[in-house]
């Protein structure tokens, strides 16, 4: 599956991979998380912004939308009893 690669600020194109595993190999993030990223299952992998396809191009309500989840990702954070897992 070809991504993209987008700054999570901007929104701006970083850079396109033909696969998972050639975008995990030059940016050293999972390509498990990629991928969940591009399907908007998790907000950003790496810090990123992923999307399917070859070319991306962010429009100011989708960079709105993806600003939105990522905020709600991080206020959760608070929320979430990690004691069961020490």
């Amino acid at each position: 599956m070809p991504v993209v690669q987008l700054d999570a600020e901007t929104g701006e194109y970083v850079n396109s991979f033909a696969s998972l595993r050639q975008a995990e190999r030059s940016t050293g993030i999972g390509n498990s998380d990629i991928s969940r990223a591009a399907r908007s299952v998790i907000p950003t992998a790496g810090g990123y912004l992923w999307r399917r396809g070859t070319k991306w191009h962010a429009t100011p309500t989708w960079l709105r939308l993806a600003r939105e989840r990522l905020e709600r990702a991080v206020s959760n954070i608070d929320s979430v009893d990690l004691r069961p897992y020490r």
